[in-house]
């Protein structure tokens, strides 16, 4: 991702940004190689000026569940084209020392960090990636938003941050939808045959939009009960 991007967030949207980097990203730093001539060194193994460790108990990704991992984020700033930006290192260890991943994770921000509660909240904001993109993909392939006729930035933003909403509703209340009848009922008609999950309920969702928009057209069209018959008789 090219620094225009950066630019295009901060100078046309007036937004922040938190973006995964490349691992041979250069920092600031240069170095002496083996022929004599200066080159960068890599963010990914320059010193930060600012290292937070911390244990946790137990980590889980993917199938996998990790016992009392150690997290290292160190944090600093890089410089381009001029504008200085902060950089977050994380670098995840088993309990034996191995490294969890066989790169550290590097991200870029223009937030300002001054200690490690902000560090990790720039860690933690990355993290949210996967259910944003769960919320994009329900949004892009049930609400058709790519296919929006409204043109108004702002309209967008509203539309797609209200979408957001309900997928993030979604995540911080799962575990108590799982005994609620209706969310039940909505995972079923979504194929999930007794199985409560955020795929099913989202399928469920959108075959409930479904109807609900054939619903209107029918009404709209005055369509009869003896021609609706005859359209699902030929379509079934």
């Amino acid at each position: 991702m090219g620094f225009s991007y950066f630019q295009f967030i901060e100078d046309d949207l007036h937004d922040f940004f938190v973006i995964r980097m490349k691992i041979s990203r250069n920092s600031n730093e240069t170095t002496v190689n083996a022929d004599e001539k200066e080159a960068a060194v890599k963010l990914k193994d320059v010193t930060m000026p600012n290292t937070h460790s911390e244990v946790l108990d137990k980590v889980i990704l993917g199938n996998k569940v990790y016992q009392q991992v150690k997290r290292i984020i160190a944090w600093g700033t890089i410089t381009l084209e001029g504008k200085s930006y902060s950089v977050v290192r994380v670098t995840l260890f088993t309990r034996k020392g191995k490294e969890i991943f066989p790169q550290p994770m590097l991200l870029i921000t223009n937030c300002t960090i001054t200690n490690s509660q902000q560090a990790v909240g720039i860690y933690r904001i990355y993290l949210q990636r996967a259910k944003i993109e769960g919320v994009f993909k329900f949004v892009k392939n049930t609400l058709g938003w790519e296919d929006l006729q409204v043109r108004d930035w702002e309209s967008i933003k509203n539309i797609i941050a209200l979408a957001f909403f309900i997928g993030g509703y979604f995540y911080e209340i799962e575990p108590a939808l799982a005994h609620n009848p209706g969310m039940e009922w909505l995972c079923a008609l979504g194929g999930g045959k007794g199985i409560i999950s955020k795929h099913f309920f989202l399928e469920g969702l959108k075959n409930l939009l479904i109807y609900q928009q054939v619903e209107r057209f029918r009404e709209k069209t005055r369509l009869k009960p003896a021609a609706w018959s005859d359209v699902l008789e030929f379509a079934l």
